[in-house]
């Protein structure tokens, strides 16, 4: 019985972490940001998180079908005075069809990433067609899919 006791006032000690704070992906219009259009932009990109999210990571990369071929093309991020925040450039050709794929990560989360993936008709972003994986990066495989819609 005291073991059991013991086991039911540690256990909730163990679900601490996953309730202790978060790191969310946002994006928008650039916009919102006179920086990010300063510098280019055409996603504004910034992080919400517990823990110092001017440390957190951005990568962001064009995923495409062009003439049947998928291509990837890495995307120029430009930090923002304020911390936490980036402006991406647009580097995809007018040809085929694309998406914008984003995934933060953040040194003090570990391998925690907060994805977002986009989808451009033309010069515009469906922004009704935002797909967000949290917890981890997109697959190839879930790129391939949002891609085929």
């Amino acid at each position: 019985m005291r073991n059991i006791f013991k086991t039911l006032l540690v256990l909730p000690l163990a679900f601490a972490p996953v309730f202790g704070g978060g790191m969310i992906l946002e994006i928008g219009n650039p916009h919102a940001m006179p920086a990010a259009l300063a510098k280019g932009g055409v996603i504004l990109a910034r992080v919400t998180a517990c823990q110092t999210p001017a440390r957190a990571n951005l990568v962001a990369s064009a995923e495409g079908l062009v003439d049947g071929r998928r291509q990837t093309i890495p995307l120029k991020i430009d930090s923002l005075p304020e911390g936490g925040a980036w402006s991406i450039a647009r580097a995809w050709p007018t040809t085929g069809k694309w998406v914008v794929r984003l995934v933060a990560t953040h040194p003090e989360y570990g391998t925690y990433a907060s994805s977002v993936v986009v989808g451009v008709e033309g010069n515009t972003f469906d922004w009704a067609k935002v797909t967000r994986f949290s917890g981890k990066q997109p697959s190839g495989a879930e790129i391939s899919e949002i891609l085929a819609k």
